[in-house]
């Protein structure tokens, strides 16, 4: 990883390939689930109002830009409603996918904003 630049050791680098790890295994069961009657879904919150969220926003300052980006931070509710979605009838078609629940701050952040 240093060879191109990534340092190793740095925990945001640790957290975003984990966090690629965790879509694309996903992606790449969610096929063979599927045949036997199992959605395979992963959840990507953005900055969330919870303990955690405001310790990290302390330790991290590049932090406050991904909420000045969005105007706040999520909220634990806003997150539960849409697992409570992935987990009932409503989302029966759905397996495969990341959802995103960051207010916009992927796609926004995709556009160079």
């Amino acid at each position: 990883l240093r060879a191109v630049g990534v340092e190793p050791s740095d925990p945001g680098v640790a957290y975003g390939l984990s966090k690629l790890g965790v879509i694309r295994l996903a992606r790449r069961t969610a096929p063979s689930w599927w045949r036997r009657g199992a959605r395979i879904l992963s959840l990507s919150p953005g900055i969330i109002d919870t303990p955690m969220g405001n310790q990290e926003l302390s330790q991290q300052p590049m932090m406050r830009g991904m909420i000045d980006l969005v105007g706040r931070m999520g909220t634990p509710e806003e997150v539960a409603a849409v697992a409570a979605f992935l987990v009932s009838e409503a989302a029966s078609f759905m397996s495969g996918s990341d959802v995103l629940v960051d207010g916009g701050f992927v796609a926004m952040a995709g556009e160079g904003f």
